[in-house]
């Protein structure tokens, strides 16, 4: 049986949810070309990400929240290694100042054992005050796996999107069109 050929894939948006559509697109044999309004990748909502990756310890055990969180910080740490990008496992603290807030706080250590998030334990104020001396509290769960990535860097890696030596384009779009000649109008590639 013959197969036609995939028909080429328009992505608007370089950022971080484009790049990876057009990445896991790219690297199956698409042909892919993403559109971007700016310059460059992650200019917006990416790029202004404060870059933390959730570990897991929110989400109720079982959601899809919970699963998909833990697929994605095994998947986006193995991206980060193999490609060099700083992965930065600073760890999570959720203080508690009473013992109301205490019982609250159990109920996220219940998720996060629920959810598969590895290294969890909890500090009472002795232990709390040595790991965090200017931080006081009655109790804290620590997430280890907890950790920030710069996100502007992991969108287009050396290689680009695809297969090493097949990025997917990148393009830019004119915010209106000119009246000169059509072939002002065509979108261009950003250096």
């Amino acid at each position: 049986m013959v197969t036609a050929p995939a028909r080429p894939v328009g992505i608007v948006g370089a950022g971080i949810v484009g790049l990876a559509v057009a990445r896991q697109l790219a690297g199956s044999g698409v042909p892919v070309v993403v559109f971007e309004k700016e310059s460059a990748v992650a200019q917006h909502q990416s790029g202004r990400n404060s870059g933390v990756v959730h570990a897991g310890i929110y989400y109720a055990p079982g959601s899809a929240k919970a699963l998909m969180c833990r697929r994605g910080v095994e998947l986006l740490r193995a991206y980060c290694s193999d490609r060099g990008l700083v992965w930065n496992a600073l760890g999570k603290l959720v203080v508690a100042r009473d013992d109301a807030e205490t019982e609250r706080l159990r109920e996220l250590e219940r998720r996060s054992l629920a959810n598969g998030v590895p290294g969890g334990r909890w500090l009472n104020p002795a232990a709390l005050a040595e790991l965090a001396p200017g931080v006081a509290g009655k109790a804290a769960p620590v997430s280890p796996p907890q950790a920030i990535v710069r996100y502007p860097a992991p969108p287009l890696p050396p290689g680009g999107c695809g297969r090493p030596g097949s990025p997917a384009p990148l393009r830019t779009l004119r915010s209106r069109p000119s009246p000169r000649s059509p072939a002002d109008n065509a979108v261009r590639r950003v250096p």
